[in-house]
C-alpha cells in the first residue's frame, strides 16, 4: 500500500489534514493536528477482513519515519487490533516517508505460512490552505 499522492507525497493542508487509503491489504489513515505547533501527525492501520480472517497467532509491527526518525513497534497483539501512533512534531514543508511493516503467521486452508504488509506514506505538511 502506498500513497497515491502526486510525485508520491501527500500535501497534508489546512483545508486537507487528513489522507485515507484502502486497499486489498488494510486501510491507512494520516491525520495533522494543526491546533498544535509542533504539527503532531496521527496515523491509523488495520489489517483488511481477508488478512484478519487467515491470520494466526500475533502481529509483528515495525516502522519508521525519516528523516528525523520516529519510530513504532507493536508485538503480539491480535490481527484485529487497529495500530495507531504519531510522530510528535514536523518541519513545515519537508518531505517525510513513514515505512511500515505487519508480519504475521496465516493459515490458507490448512496451508501455513507468513505474509508481510509493507505500506509507505509520502507526506509533507504545511500550514497554508488548499
Amino acid at each position: 500500500m502506498a500513497s497515491e499522492a502526486v510525485g508520491g507525497y501527500k500535501t497534508l493542508t489546512l483545508d486537507s489534514p487528513t489522507f485515507t487509503a484502502s486497499d486489498s491489504q488494510g486501510r491507512f489513515t494520516a491525520q495533522v493536528r494543526y491546533a498544535n505547533s509542533k504539527l503532531p501527525v496521527q496515523f491509523h492501520f488495520r489489517l483488511s477482513s481477508g488478512l484478519r480472517a487467515v491470520a494466526v497467532g500475533g502481529v509483528t509491527a515495525v516502522g519508521r519515519r525519516t528523516p528525523v526518525n520516529c519510530t513504532y513497534d507493536k508485538r503480539g497483539v491480535g490481527a484485529g487490533y487497529e495500530f495507531h501512533w504519531s510522530c510528535s512534531s514536523h518541519s513545515k514543508n519537508t518531505k517525510y516517508d513513514w515505512r511500515g511493516t505487519y508480519a504475521f503467521d496465516v493459515n490458507v486452508g490448512g496451508r501455513t505460512g507468513r505474509a508481510v504488509v509493507a505500506n509507505r506514506f509520502g507526506y509533507v505538511v504545511t500550514t497554508v490552505r488548499g
